[in-house]
């Protein structure tokens, strides 16, 4: 019931694509389970998959569209199981796109928070314990943003040259219970430092590449064992979408007050910025108008 109750507001009518089926088994004890690893390795190969500490496990069939996930009972009862549903949630999410195009897709989950603040979308992605929720939270509390999510994030590409990538929330579990199914654009990528005092500094694209890259969910379906197409397809990804909106480090101290003012200094360069690419479009297509 705990999970129906969180993923209900992203239900659809359509059809599945791929039917994932939960059952459990109650071997293992709450002591087992309470001093299992906390981020155990996970392994997916002909059918079959599992994770390294042996608690959750199971198979699956592409071709009939079918995901069988076995838990153990004392897991499931957890907030511990959050690791393995956002885990195969993604691999989920990554197998549907397989089924139905066979190519990546042009969108990728990113481990971040990401808010709506007054019509623009900020991510704020890092390492975990950064600091991702702890900020989601002071943008929630004193500038009213939206949190979108905590622990995810879907981030896709646009599709034409001056429209913006977006950000668009999806049903990971994180620690904050908000999980928002709304998609804004996507206006910066904040990348997450704590300091002593609370300041934000544009960081070349190459070096937020290499940053996005350990961040992102790479393009792993069941059954996916190719690192080095994930990997290929990782950094085209992120090239992309560090090319269409600027990057930058936030180093924040725990200071609210200091938060929100650099990050209402930061939205008005990201409005003047809006600002100068809207005129450039202008005056581009009022060029080729006159030519024509």
């Amino acid at each position: 019931h705990r999970i129906e109750s969180i993923y209900q507001d992203f239900l659809s009518n359509k059809s599945p694509d791929l039917v994932v089926q939960i059952k459990t088994v109650d071997v293992a004890n709450e002591e087992q389970i309470k001093n299992r690893a906390k981020k155990p390795s996970f392994y997916h190969k002909d059918g079959s998959f599992r994770f390294g500490d042996g608690y959750v496990s199971g198979t699956y069939d592409l071709l009939e569209r079918v995901v069988i996930v076995v838990f153990e009972k004392q897991l499931l009862l957890r907030r511990a199981c959050n690791y393995y549903l956002n885990h195969i949630l993604c691999l989920v999410y990554y197998s549907c796109h397989y089924i139905k195009a066979s190519y990546a897709p042009a969108s990728r989950i990113v481990h971040s928070s990401a808010v709506c603040d007054e019509g623009m979308g900020i991510l704020f992605t890092g390492p975990s314990g950064i600091g991702k929720t702890t900020i989601a939270n002071i943008c929630s509390r004193h500038k009213k943003s939206i949190i979108i999510n905590d622990e995810g994030n879907l981030i896709s590409l646009s599709h034409g040259v001056s429209a913006p990538s977006s950000i668009n929330g999806i049903p990971i579990f994180g620690q904050v219970d908000t999980r928002n199914k709304i998609s804004v654009p996507l206006s910066c990528i904040l990348f997450l430092k704590q300091s002593d005092a609370t300041e934000f500094y544009p960081i070349v694209r190459t070096q937020a590449i290499k940053r996005l890259m350990f961040q992102v969910f790479g393009y792993s379906y069941l059954g996916q064992n190719d690192k080095r197409a994930v990997l290929d397809s990782n950094i085209d990804f992120c090239e992309k979408v560090t090319r269409s909106v600027p990057s930058f480090e936030f180093r924040f101290s725990l200071d609210p007050v200091c938060v929100v003012e650099k990050l209402n200094e930061l939205r008005q360069i990201l409005l003047l910025r809006k600002e100068t690419h809207e005129y450039q479009d202008e005056k581009e297509s009022a060029i080729s108008l006159a030519k024509s």
